[in-house]
């Protein structure tokens, strides 16, 4: 099968596929990469798109803060967690 993605000079191969929960009506700079987008509720829209990396995808992650709620993979979502953690840890001194 063709897959587009396999031919694009820039997209690299550290690049992830996350689907994560977003705001309805926020994050336009994600909602502008979707893959696919699927109405959760009321208040959530669940979403797929392409990061260059896993590094990206937890800063974006903590960007957008309660607007962004990552899924999976399972290492994005428990990368964001432990960002979280020492951001507690240094403030907690």
């Amino acid at each position: 099968d063709f897959v587009v993605k396999d031919y694009l000079v820039m997209f690299t191969q550290e690049a992830i596929s996350i689907t994560a929960k977003v705001k309805k009506d926020c994050v336009q700079h994600i909602r502008s990469r979707a893959i696919s987008l699927d109405s959760v509720d009321d208040e959530w829209d669940r979403i797929s798109y392409d990061c260059d990396s896993l590094d990206e995808a937890v800063r974006e992650a903590l960007w957008f803060s309660e607007l962004l709620v990552i899924e999976s993979p399972i290492e994005a979502k428990l990368a964001v967690i432990s960002s979280l953690e020492k951001v507690v840890a240094n403030h907690d001194r």
